[in-house]
């Protein structure tokens, strides 16, 4: 199975569209942008928030249902981790 991320057709964040999107490929992960619901999200393996105020914010919980048992994913962590790296000018 390839990993990969799904995000709202919806106008995307500055940090959405301009970093974590090029970021993606980078750890290893597709990209589709689509119309997503909320029990689209319940069943995620990972989950994130990508804002311009916060950066990338895991997700482990939605809707009262846990996502990826409580724990942020590898590939969240992965973005995390190359985000920092492109804000620091490494």
């Amino acid at each position: 199975m390839q990993a990969g991320f799904v995000y709202p057709s919806v106008s995307p964040a500055i940090t959405m569209a301009g970093f974590v999107i090029q970021l993606a490929p980078k750890v290893r992960l597709s990209v589709e942008e689509k119309q997503i619901k909320a029990e689209d999200a319940t069943k995620a393996d990972e989950l994130f928030i990508a804002v311009s105020s916060r950066d990338i914010v895991p997700v482990v919980k939605f809707n009262e249902i846990q996502i990826a048992g409580g724990k942020v994913g590898k590939f969240t962590k992965l973005l995390m981790s190359e985000f920092a790296k492109l804000v620091k000018g490494k």
